[in-house]
C-alpha cells in the first residue's frame, strides 16, 4: 500500500490541513517529469505560470484543461474541479498583472487539490468532496472580494451625491454559476446519502 494513501479521515485532514497551508508554495507536489498519468503537461504549465503570466501560457493552461476534460469525462468530481480552474484561468487570462493576488494563489491551489485527487487511487468520493469544497469555499471567498473592490471602485466614480448607500452583488458569470450549481448538487446527494445510512 502506497505510504501517502490517506488511511483515515485524521490523516486526509492532516493532509489537507498541510497542503492548504497559506504559505504552502506554489510548485508542491511531484517533479512534472517523473509524474505519470494525464497531469503532466498541466503541471509543466504550472511551473511556467509561477515565473511569468501572459497570453501563451494562459491559452496553453486553458488547451490543457480541455483536453483533460475529455480524459476525465466520466469522473464528475474531476470535472468540477476542471471547470473552477478554467474559471478562475479565465480570470487571470483576462486580467494579467492586474489580477486579484489571491487569484493567482487559488489557481496553483485548485490544480494542487486536482492533483491530490487525481494521484490518490485510494480516497473516497466523500474525501474527494470535501478538497472540492475547500476550494468552491475559496472561489467564494475571492468573488466576493472582487465584487467588494468593484462596488468601491463604481461608488467612487459617481459624484457624491448619486453614489448608493448600496452597490448590487456583481454578476456571476455562467460559467461559474454552473459549477456553483453542481458543486451544491454533489453536497446535497452527500448529505442525503449519509441520512439514509444514519436510518438503516
Amino acid at each position: 500500500m502506497d505510504a501517502d494513501r490517506p488511511s483515515s479521515n485524521k490523516e486526509v485532514d492532516d493532509q489537507l490541513e498541510y497542503l492548504f497551508a497559506e504559505t504552502q508554495s506554489a510548485d508542491a507536489g511531484l517533479d512534472p517529469e517523473s509524474q505519470p498519468g494525464p497531469l503532466r503537461d498541466l503541471k509543466a504549465i504550472f511551473l511556467a505560470v509561477d515565473w511569468e503570466i501572459n497570453d501563451d501560457i494562459m491559452n496553453a493552461l486553458l488547451r490543457q484543461i480541455d483536453a483533460l476534460k475529455n480524459t476525465f469525462s466520466g469522473d464528475r468530481i474531476m470535472m468540477l474541479f476542471l471547470q473552477l480552474l478554467e474559471a478562475v484561468g479565465k480570470y487571470v487570462k483576462g486580467k494579467k498583472a492586474h489580477a486579484h493576488p489571491d487569484a493567482i494563489k487559488l489557481l496553483n491551489s485548485i490544480y494542487t487539490s486536482l492533483e491530490i485527487v487525481s494521484l490518490s487511487k485510494g480516497m473516497t468520493d466523500a474525501e474527494r468532496k470535501k478538497i472540492l469544497r475547500i476550494e468552491v469555499n475559496r472561489f467564494q471567498r475571492l468573488k466576493d472580494k472582487l465584487a467588494r473592490k468593484k462596488a468601491v471602485e463604481k461608488a467612487a466614480a459617481l459624484p457624491k451625491k448619486d453614489a448608493p448607500g448600496e452597490s448590487p452583488p456583481e454578476e456571476i458569470p455562467p460559467a461559474l454559476r454552473y459549477v456553483l450549481q453542481e458543486v451544491r448538487k454533489v453536497i446535497r446527494e452527500e448529505f442525503a446519502a449519509f441520512k439514509a445510512e444514519f436510518k438503516s
